[in-house]
């Protein structure tokens, strides 16, 4: 179905104009759109405190230190991600492209693996946002509905209750299953198949990974397998609060649209619009949200413009703003992160009360 997919080809004036006045800013300003020492430096001052915090859990002389360094670890995990892998597998890190592609590296020092997320994110969720089974980035597991289109189930009328527990896994389940899933599923590869080097480093990275954060801790400290388990626990728990802010900030909220293709593919928009109905920012005039989450609450100039540093987003956000004013089209209202969530839990009441609907209609 991915290849199906046809946008219309309208607003053509709008999309050229708005890439002309970006180009124009740079031009201007006599910048590149790739990363600068700003972002180096961050990513610098991320890539060392984890690799600080990671060193420093072998040296737990205690529970209490030994769950904080854990609880640290989780958000940097998160915040490095963000702002050194999603630049590299975007291309922006730098201009040079064997540094970008080392630094998509990341994802596998930190848990993830960094070819499926880069075919997850880059070539399924970016092009097809929100599209119901083809954006594979936002596939949803049977306990949650948030595509229109999802099957109802008489437990998504509980699920805005539920679900911020099983957020609070995301990402344990995304080290521990979907990433071994996905990595043998053709459709997330969309027609490209995994060499055995390519085998190889996904098995390398999560041998690493689950080594030096059980194994090892483990084998050198004086703590019980159990202690060891629940830390790293912990350590989920707290990388998929960070995580999930994120990720349901910018695409599954009220206001955010979710279009269905016709039969032959066809959408009912243009591909810039469809970015603009499906994509929301959050707190953009935060700078430290900003700067802690690598751009991502500039998140539609990010899908409008992906192939930019997210250093450059605050100015080419207001760029947008402008221009969608002088040509009338309407940007999904920007919200605190915090209200991003209560629009969040906001959509799966209104989803799951669908659920109350049909157990109405059974009895």
């Amino acid at each position: 179905m991915e290849n199906r997919i046809i946008y219309k080809k309208e607003d053509v004036a709008f999309q050229k104009q708005l890439n002309q006045k970006v180009q124009f800013y740079f031009e201007k300003n006599n910048i590149s759109p790739f990363g600068n020492r700003f972002l180096y430096s961050k990513a610098a001052l991320f890539g060392i405190s984890y690799l600080t915090i990671s060193t420093l859990i072998f040296f737990s002389e205690n529970l209490f230190q030994l769950y904080t360094y854990y609880a640290l670890l989780g958000p940097l995990t998160i915040f490095t991600a963000l702002n050194i892998g999603h630049e590299a597998a975007h291309g922006t890190f730098s201009k040079n492209n064997k540094i970008n592609r080392f630094f998509t590296y990341t994802f596998d020092l930190l848990g993830a693996n960094g070819q499926v997320w880069k075919y997850k994110h880059v070539d399924s969720h970016h092009p097809l946002t929100n599209i119901h089974q083809v954006d594979h980035e936002l596939e949803t597991p049977p306990l949650l509905r948030v595509f229109p289109q999802d099957q109802i189930r008489k437990m998504h009328k509980y699920q805005h209750i539920y679900m911020p527990f099983i957020y609070s896994l995301y990402t344990l389940v995304w080290f521990c299953y979907r990433d071994y899933k996905d990595f043998f599923n053709p459709r997330i590869q969309n027609g490209i198949k995994f060499k055995t080097r390519d085998r190889i480093r996904f098995f390398a990275g999560k041998l690493f990974f689950f080594s030096r954060m059980v194994g090892l801790p483990y084998l050198l400290l004086p703590f019980s397998l159990m202690q060891i388990i629940l830390a790293f626990l912990l350590f989920n728990i707290c990388a998929s609060i960070i995580a999930t802010f994120a990720l349901i900030s910018t695409h599954m909220g009220e206001h955010n649209a979710f279009p269905t293709p016709d039969d032959r593919g066809r959408m009912e928009n243009s591909w810039i619009r469809h970015q603009i109905v499906t994509t929301s920012n959050f707190s953009t005039e935060n700078n430290f949200i900003t700067a802690l989450y690598g751009g991502f609450n500039h998140h539609l100039t990010h899908h409008l413009f992906p192939r930019i540093s997210h250093i450059h987003y605050p100015a080419i956000t207001k760029i947008i703003k402008e221009h969608s004013e002088k040509f009338k089209i309407e940007l999904i209202p920007e919200m605190s992160l915090g209200r991003s969530m209560y629009s969040h839990f906001s959509l799966l009441r209104q989803r799951g009360a669908q659920g109350l609907t049909l157990e109405h209609m059974e009895l």
